[in-house]
């Protein structure tokens, strides 16, 4: 509203429109609405005709869920379930049996794999309910295929990023320096 520029890598709100349309604001990442649509694309391109959806309980990760559920229905992809869990919990198995109630070819999870994600993929495995899981960029993290290694081939996801030069400088540059950013580089 001062008109200052303003240049953000991470925001990714389809809130934020009106103030990129201001001609101050600009992002360097997608809208979570076309990261919603690339993933329901690889879905529907994965064969998957119905998900269950489960989501860390804040409103960042409802509407990620809200916008893949759109997605997923444009392409007549049946949401079974698309519920919250709580982040933080050792045990997710009663969530996970909700979930699994409902039925679903796939268990898409947003979240992250520290915020009951992790916990969320042992629960479905252990009770045999999901065995293929679909992730956004926060739950791509090598510590899942460290602990579930195979068991995770049937799963895909999607993470924004970049191959060009100056992104690989920057990977680089942190690695050598100890600077752990998870899938954001």
């Amino acid at each position: 509203p001062n008109k200052v520029l303003m240049i953000s890598p991470s925001s990714t709100s389809p809130d934020l429109e009106n103030s990129i349309n201001s001609g101050f604001f600009f992002r360097t990442s997608p809208s979570d609405i076309r990261s919603a649509q690339i993933l329901a694309d690889f879905t529907k391109d994965k064969n998957i005709k119905s998900l269950a959806i489960t989501y860390v309980d804040n409103s960042y990760e409802k509407n990620l869920s809200k916008a893949f559920k759109a997605a997923l229905e444009s392409y007549d992809i049946k949401v079974t379930k698309n519920s919250p869990h709580v982040s933080g919990k050792k045990d997710y198995s009663s969530e996970v049996a909700k979930l699994a109630t409902s039925g679903g070819d796939a268990l898409a999870i947003i979240g992250y794999p520290d915020r009951g994600g992790k916990e969320i993929i042992q629960a479905s495995l252990d009770s045999g309910t999901f065995n293929k899981f679909i992730f956004f960029d926060g739950m791509i993290d090598n510590s899942l295929t460290d602990e579930f290694s195979e068991k995770l081939n049937e799963s895909f996801g999607i993470l924004s990023g970049s191959k060009k030069k100056g992104a690989r400088i920057f990977a680089d540059l942190i690695n050598k320096n100890g600077i752990n950013s998870g899938p954001y580089i």
